[in-house]
């Protein structure tokens, strides 16, 4: 059976790729701390961001680092509005999924996909 053969074939060539050429699995890096309640109207995954850059900028002040701690403030303020649009693109896609539009909810999606990689 040819199709077996070339699943047998891939599987092979999979298995001899030496491990250091797969990229590791993402992991966090422990327990995270809990979400502050000014980030708690934007969704996990952003407010897991802007509390990461608000981590580091309170550590850039502690070492003294007002040059980079005024970045990390401004950085921080642009991911809050760009996480207030992603939360309003949500809410949106949410109706337009209950309303059956499917064509206006991946459109959606894929304006929240936009935004973001924004934050990235």
């Amino acid at each position: 059976n040819g199709a077996a053969a070339l699943q047998q074939a891939l599987h092979n060539l999979n298995m001899a790729e030496p491990a250091m050429e797969r990229p590791p699995p993402l992991r966090h890096s422990g327990p995270k701390a809990p979400i502050p309640f000014s980030l708690q109207g934007f969704d996990p995954l952003t407010a897991s961001i802007i509390a990461d850059v608000e981590r580091s900028k309170a550590l850039a002040v502690e070492q003294e680092d007002y040059d980079e701690a005024k970045r990390l403030k401004a950085k921080i303020d642009y991911m809050k509005r760009i996480g207030s649009q992603i939360g309003e693109l949500e809410a949106h896609k949410k109706i337009a999924v209950e309303d059956e539009d499917y064509d206006k909810a991946k459109s959606l999606k894929m304006e929240i996909g936009v935004l973001r990689r924004r934050l990235e």
